[in-house]
């Protein structure tokens, strides 16, 4: 074997060797970089979910704040409506009673209510006290009951009260007592709906 025959066999084999090794790094180099793309991909993907669980979490919670601050202005709203219309429901059956209290009909309640207090009394003296404005009613109501009557001292907006002096104890038949236990446990059928929940 000649010389430049050595030569050229020995630069053939010095070329497929850095070949090999140029090709070793390259891959070794490829890999490294796929790999850390592949870590920072994973990394990325894991801080764009932590931060899309945390506005998830702040959004679901600013929802529920406002729905519970929409809800407590809604029942806050309800009540008050209420309130104005218990208000307005007093007045109206007021006023209805202040036209029933002008007709024969009311003399004749006025009539079996001084019987329940008669009743409810067994037998003790008592006063039947009725309201200020029924002033023209008491002396007619006392002939035909045969018993004293009064004129109260606060208006009971129609009725009576039965007064046991001995004892002081009043049996109270007025209609303004029985109005507010009435519109004290009026409830209304179907409440407002509050949207949010």
């Amino acid at each position: 074997m000649t010389l430049e025959e050595k030569l050229a066999r020995f630069s053939e084999t010095l070329t497929k060797e850095t070949k090999k090794r140029e090709d070793e790094m390259i891959h070794d180099y490829e890999k490294t970089l796929s790999d850390r793309f592949e870590r920072h991909k994973e990394e990325a993907f894991s801080r764009a979910d932590l931060k899309l669980q945390h506005a998830l979490h702040t959004y679901k919670n600013e929802v529920r704040r406002r729905s519970a601050t929409m809800r407590a202005a809604g029942k806050k709203l309800f009540h008050k409506q209420c309130f104005e219309l218990k208000k307005h429901l007093r007045e109206e059956v007021l006023k209805q009673l202040e036209a029933f209290k002008q007709t024969d009909a009311y003399f004749e309640l006025l009539l079996k209510m001084a019987a329940q207090a008669k009743a409810a009394c067994d037998a003790c003296p008592f006063v039947l006290q009725i309201d200020p404005s029924d002033a023209a009613l008491r002396e007619r109501l006392a002939r035909e009951t045969g018993y004293p009557v009064e004129l109260a001292e606060e208006s009971l907006a129609g009725g009576l009260y039965a007064y046991i002096p001995e004892g002081k104890v009043r049996y109270n038949l007025s209609f303004r007592s029985r109005l507010d236990d009435l519109i004290d446990d009026f409830q209304w059928q179907k409440e407002a709906t509050y949207y949010g929940k």
